[in-house]
């Protein structure tokens, strides 16, 4: 069981009927005993996002944008948020021999476009 986590984007400055409301952007996900899994954005960002989100500078962009809560609605502040992610840096990282003792032989964190990028796991496709 994991808990995920989301930021609320504001609206665009100029918005038109179909961007006029904020939009929740996944951050990614806490799981008992693996190291946080970072939502990667890319190739394909959210409404609004014009950089890639492809390591933890980039990431950590996302995570100034708006409010940050998680998917039961428990809101938290960056730095309550930043602790935690950075309170399970030891746990098992995903392309480990560890995952793949866990996960079965047919585990791969390529085929799932997981990635780490400076210590730090990243996933470039929509989880949950």
């Amino acid at each position: 069981m994991g808990t995920n986590y989301y930021t609320r984007a504001p609206a665009c400055e100029n918005a038109c009927a179909h961007c006029s409301r904020e939009q929740y952007i996944h951050l990614g996900k806490v799981s008992a005993g693996w190291r946080f899994l970072h939502r990667a954005y890319r190739d394909h960002q959210p409404d609004g996002i014009d950089w890639p989100v492809n390591d933890r500078p980039s990431w950590l962009r996302l995570v100034s944008l708006g409010p940050i809560e998680d998917e039961y609605g428990q809101e938290l502040s960056r730095a309550e948020f930043l602790a935690r992610i950075d309170s399970m840096q030891g746990g098992i990282a995903r392309d480990s021999a560890r995952a793949r003792d866990l996960c079965g032989p047919g585990y791969d964190a390529g085929l799932r476009n997981d990635f780490t990028s400076e210590g730090y796991d990243f996933c470039d496709s929509d989880f949950s």
